[in-house]
């Protein structure tokens, strides 16, 4: 596969970037649409590497906590959303690759079609599929993230809750005034990890945003390869209807040379007709 798309630098790679300014140039509002995706599959990439790195220093927060039902429940969401991560960075691998192998082709046909071949871009629209469980397994990683902080907080407050009791009983029987507690050690690696995981939450919701608005460009643009089609039909019925009436003049003129020799032809029968009547007397 093309070093730049591993690389995640799709909009870098000669064959698309020529693609995009030939379609910016010859179908303006689809070259727009396709540039505009090329730059959301960009961000996207960027956001998911910036979730990975997030991912990874809560991982080293963990591996440093005491064990606890919090952190057994954080891992469990951690390795979920690390699985999701693997899958959509495979699953963006494979839709850049699309989009290159697609630009590639198009080169090709352009030298031998012309930019009339242009309008085979418009088949990235297959891509839509791809793009929508990409951003349902990005969706589901912002919800699971959301229940886990969630949960954290409601642990957490309740720790801070039971461990600012107890103390503040025993302030209370010496006569002192109550203070409030952070719940210890526990209370704060809570704190921490909740702070970890609103920012991990942060990134695939602007992930999440990307994504659909990938798949609305790939929507608009095929909405602009249904308009290209139909002005192809267009164009192909005004070239029938002139080569019509090209044709038309040629078949009356045919008629017309017809019908002049069989006029021409009238008065020779007539002669004869005339001798043979002369000749009968």
């Amino acid at each position: 596969m093309d070093a730049n798309v591993k690389n995640n630098q799709l909009m870098e790679n000669d064959a698309v970037q020529k693609v995009s300014d030939m379609m910016k140039e010859h179908y303006p509002d689809a070259g727009q649409d396709y540039s505009l995706l090329l730059e959301q599959m960009g961000q996207m990439a960027q956001q998911l590497d910036h979730a990975l790195k997030e991912l990874a220093e809560i991982e080293v927060q963990l591996r440093n906590a005491h064990e606890s039902p919090v952190k057994k429940y954080v891992s469990h969401t951690v390795d979920l959303t690390e699985n999701r991560f693997r899958s959509m960075s495979e699953r963006l691998t494979e839709l850049k690759g699309h989009i290159v192998e697609n630009a590639k082709e198009t080169l090709a046909k352009v030298k031998q079609m012309g930019v009339k071949a242009l309008d085979k871009v418009f088949s990235v629209i297959g891509i839509k599929k791809m793009l929508e469980i990409l951003q349902d397994e990005v969706e589901k990683s912002v919800r699971d993230i959301g229940k886990t902080i969630e949960k954290v907080e409601t642990v957490g407050q309740e720790l801070r809750s039971v461990g600012g009791h107890l103390k503040n009983v025993g302030r209370v029987a010496i006569g002192k005034e109550t203070i409030a507690v952070d719940g210890g050690m526990e209370g704060r690696f809570q704190s921490k990890i909740v702070s970890s995981l609103r920012l991990e939450e942060k990134i695939l919701g602007k992930m999440n945003d990307l994504a659909l608005g990938a798949i609305e460009s790939v929507d608009r643009l095929g909405r602009s390869a249904e308009r290209v089609s139909e002005e192809k039909q267009t164009d192909k019925s005004k070239e029938d209807v002139a080569k019509d009436r090209k044709e038309k003049p040629s078949v009356m003129k045919d008629l017309q040379e017809k019908k002049s020799q069989v006029i021409m032809a009238i008065p020779a029968v007539n002669k004869e007709k005339a001798k043979a009547q002369e000749a009968a007397l």
